[in-house]
């Protein structure tokens, strides 16, 4: 009799209604499909990564899931989709693996909690610790960036404010947008930072006017 498949669910997330899930959904589909798991759940959030999870509508349901449910397996596309305050994707990724006992596999990073044999993978902890850290301090310092542009742009009169028909205040969208400004700033085109990081041209294109002589 052929052995029955583990089960898996997915987390992903998006900052706001203007960015899809589809490219992480389905990537980490067909990563289930390879390995020879079967997704049985999707959990989408959209909203920022600084907003704990505990407090995102769909990863406090899905948490309430891995509790009761059989599931062998969480899939990530990548860490930031956990969040962005190192502590709390710490708490989290220690809640999925040591208290709830489930495998986690980050696919970015090709990485996985456990071995084959069901044991901790040490490698793990250490990556997603220093990787959960390095987002914290991107996310910050992009802060710290634009406020420091805004002081010098107010001290030399410039006018502040949003232009016409911006819905989203530049700083708040920098700090959306951590990964898009760092492409940004590897001098990578419009169109290839769109589809690296799952966003529309238009959402590059307002970011990259919104940063600091951008």
């Amino acid at each position: 009799m052929k052995n029955a498949k583990k089960k898996a669910a997915i987390y992903a997330r998006v900052s706001t209604d203007r960015q899809e899930c589809t490219r992480q959904v389905n990537d980490l589909k067909e990563y289930a499909k390879r390995n020879d798991l079967e997704v049985v759940e999707v959990f989408i959030d959209i909203t920022s990564g600084e907003t704990q999870a505990q407090s995102r509508k769909s990863a406090k349901i899905m948490f309430d899931y891995l509790r009761q449910e059989r599931i062998a397996v969480l899939l990530l596309s990548e860490l930031a989709r956990f969040g962005r305050n190192a502590i709390d994707v710490q708490n989290n990724i220690h809640t999925v693996v040591h208290e709830l006992g489930l495998d986690m596999h980050i696919h970015q990073l090709g990485l996985k909690a456990r071995d084959r044999d069901g044991n901790i993978n040490p490698v793990f902890k250490i990556v997603t610790d220093v990787m959960a850290n390095i987002a914290q301090i991107e996310r910050e310092r992009i802060s710290a960036s634009v406020k420091s542009g805004l002081r010098e742009a107010k001290r030399k009169g410039k006018v502040l404010g949003r232009p016409k028909g911006f819905s989203i205040q530049g700083e708040a969208l920098l700090a959306r947008y951590p990964k898009v400004c760092r492409e940004l700033r590897q001098g990578l085109s419009l169109r290839k930072i769109a589809k690296l990081c799952d966003v529309s041209v238009n959402t590059v294109r307002k970011v990259k006017a919104a940063m600091p002589n951008g």
